[in-house]
């Protein structure tokens, strides 16, 4: 972002009251100049409903096609109409300048992430075949670009979805309530995205196996085993086994544990002798056991390899270190949701991998930003919209290619003055009129 020269919204303005052909005809026409080999507009819209292209550039589509949407998620228009965001009138300049409309909506109809051809085979053995590599991508880059803290918090995220899914979800304690399930290993710190797994139900029509919150905490924390970090989750993970196998790969745990462990003395369940604010503790040889109890009635119990002792802190809200600390380190997770619902670029669809894809999108937009603020923590740091800025500035950064091609289609030359090129050009066509004339042609036409 830095050097780059971001055009002005006063350039964009003038790029579009440059007379000529018109941003939907010119760059539908060049669409059907690349799809040729498709037929005519008939065939290829047939193509649209057949579910995919079979000569169009998924690479290109997503690329060309995510630079648009990105802008959706820093004005917050993710429920405008495309026809409001494009209209001269309502609409910001910057999406004329970037594409047509038309060229906009041909791109979102036929974006695909995987090939068609192979991909009834690959759906036999993996429901999340469409969308599997690009999502493959996205993990391995989000491991590549950041080296965590020394905690790691794995939760869950619902992705908004009502369509058609095989492995869609009802969570009524979500505020979207439907969706498709991701569990997500992230910095309880930064809330930097590292690891990903997506829920795609009973596989083969078997019912699960026991211990899946077990197997999703292992693997989504494998590439971080043998660093003597912390792991944070909730009561749908923890358990013993759990803990004793992350111990053994050089990972610490900390969670709340479900009453109904068979692990847990009776003495830590709620009863009405336990005071408010009081705290029993069990050791083993490496892990701790403790239950507080907030209010009457009603006990909480947590688990931890971290913790070797029975310290409360009375000195902040008597409660034990243990829960402290899991307080501090289990919203990891829901505060990249968090984030993400702020500001995004989510779009009514009746595709389940595009809605992953949109998500995609959004979380890589988290993670860029902390990867940029703790690279340059001086960058706008006395604005608390900083994010924000940093969102938009990336947005202008990948449309300005397609402003710059766009201006040298016949109109103007990009970086130079574009009214002055307007007033050259009209020159140019009067002159040539005046000798077309001045030779006699012109008159000997018009008698004919």
């Amino acid at each position: 972002m830095a050097g780059q020269k971001i055009l002005s919204q006063d350039d964009i303005q003038k790029l579009l009251n440059i007379e000529g052909t018109s941003d939907d005809d010119m760059d539908y026409q060049s669409i059907e100049e690349e799809s040729s080999s498709e037929g005519d507009n008939e065939s290829a819209a047939s193509e649209v409903s057949d579910y995919d292209s079979e000569n169009f550039s998924d690479t290109e589509a997503t690329a060309e096609s995510e630079r648009p949407i990105s802008f959706l998620s820093h004005l917050r228009s993710n429920h405008t109409s495309y026809d409001v965001l494009w209209s001269q009138l309502y609409g910001p300049p910057i999406f004329r300048a970037t594409m047509g409309l038309k060229r906009f909506k041909y791109l979102l109809a036929f974006i695909r992430f995987d090939d068609k051809a192979t991909r009834s085979v690959r759906r036999q053995k993996d429901k999340f075949a469409p969308i599997r590599e690009v999502w493959e991508r996205l993990n391995t880059n989000f491991k590549k670009h950041y080296l965590p803290g020394s905690n790691i918090t794995v939760d869950e995220q619902l992705i908004p979805y009502r369509g058609k899914c095989p492995f869609k979800q009802y969570m009524p304690s979500k505020p979207d309530k439907y969706g498709m399930k991701v569990w997500w290993a992230c910095d309880s710190e930064t809330f930097y995205p590292l690891n990903s797994l997506p829920y795609l139900g009973k596989e083969g029509g078997e019912r699960a196996l026991p211990g899946l919150g077990r197997r999703v905490v292992q693997q989504l924390t494998e590439p971080y085993q043998k660093t003597n970090r912390n792991v944070t989750c909730d009561n749908y993970f923890t358990d013993m086994e759990l803990a004793q196998n992350l111990l053994s790969n050089g990972l610490t745990l900390v969670g709340t544990v479900r009453k109904n462990k068979g692990f847990i003395p009776v003495t830590f369940q709620a009863n009405k002798s336990r005071e408010v604010g009081s705290s029993l503790f069990g050791f083993t040889a490496n892990s701790t056991l403790v239950s507080y109890v907030p209010k009457m009635r009603r006990s909480v119990v947590l688990l931890s390899t971290m913790h070797h002792s029975n310290t409360v802190m009375e000195d902040v809200n008597t409660k034990p270190e243990i829960i402290n600390h899991y307080n501090s380190t289990k919203g990891g997770v829901d505060s990249l949701d968090q984030l993400v619902h702020a500001y995004m670029c989510k779009r009514r669809t009746n595709r389940w991998p595009f809605a992953f894809f949109m998500n995609g999108l959004d979380v890589s937009g988290v993670a860029a930003c902390v990867v940029w603020m703790n690279t340059h923590p001086n960058w706008n740091a006395d604005k608390h919209y900083s994010r924000r800025l940093f969102i938009q500035s990336v947005s202008e950064s990948l449309v300005q290619v397609h402003i710059e091609r766009r201006s040298n289609l016949g109109r103007v030359v990009s970086g130079e003055d574009t009214e002055g090129k307007e007033r050259e050009y009209r020159s140019l066509l009067q002159s040539l009129w005046d000798e077309f004339w001045a030779s006699g042609e012109g008159v000997e036409k018009e008698q004919d």
